[in-house]
């Protein structure tokens, strides 16, 4: 299955080409804003370095969110088009999700990965994930929006690998036991997309497509406090 799986959802831009596991081809940059002016080219970029016409294509994947609504918007809004153009099935990922399964690639996988993306304010998206035959499995729930405060006390005693750009804040908010290990993973990676992406496709059937996963209203949204 040939799999275009992309992201700009967090601080990074990313797109990949992956046939059968395989990765023909795979662009990143570390990326604050500008997304929607990166996001295409690179996505043109390695399709041309794979050597795949879009119609050749099996399967559309990109980030959800959490994260930054403009960037989950760009990803999202492209997935759709090329979906629609190429008359393929686009699917979405959540970036709690994809992160974690970047975490499964390293030497030693761990059984149990919170994936945590920093929301500010002392708040922070999460997501708790074991794993099982090589892919992320949420034990969870859906991903969520807790302090970090609550999401340490959550926790509780069994040891986890922590991804994503909250993991420290957390770490710092739980007890010097060393049962916890944060990891320098805080975006998700395009191949690690395509393979959850694969998997979520066999296992939903036809679906309407990636919707954006908005969990906190934008800060434009929110009423302003009087003094």
């Amino acid at each position: 299955m040939k799999i275009l799986a992309f992201d700009s959802a967090l601080t990074a831009c990313s797109a990949a080409i992956v046939d059968q596991g395989n990765v023909l081809a795979e662009r990143c940059e570390a990326r604050a804003r500008g997304h929607a002016e990166a996001l295409m080219p690179m996505i043109e970029d390695v399709r041309r370095a794979a050597a795949v016409d879009y119609r050749e294509l099996d399967l559309i994947a990109v980030t959800v969110g959490p994260g930054s609504f403009t960037g989950i918007r760009v990803g999202v809004a492209a997935a759709r088009a090329i979906a629609i153009a190429a008359g393929k099935r686009a699917v979405g990922v959540t970036t709690l999700a994809a992160m974690a399964q970047r975490a499964v690639t390293a030497t030693d996988p761990p059984n149990r990965i919170v994936s945590i993306i920093d929301a500010r304010r002392d708040e922070a998206y999460v997501q708790i994930f074991g794993v099982g035959d090589g892919y992320v499995i949420p034990v969870s729930g859906a991903p969520e929006l807790d302090t970090i405060a609550n999401i340490a006390a959550r926790l509780g005693d069994q040891p986890a690998t922590l991804v994503g750009s909250g993991a420290i804040k957390v770490l710092d908010a739980l007890p010097k036991d060393h049962r916890w290990l944060a990891t320098q993973i805080t975006v998700p990676d395009s191949p690690s997309i395509a393979r959850l992406a694969c998997v979520q496709a066999q296992q939903a059937g036809q679906s309407a497509g990636p919707t954006p996963l908005y969990i906190r209203q934008p800060d434009t949204n929110r009423p302003r406090q009087r003094p």
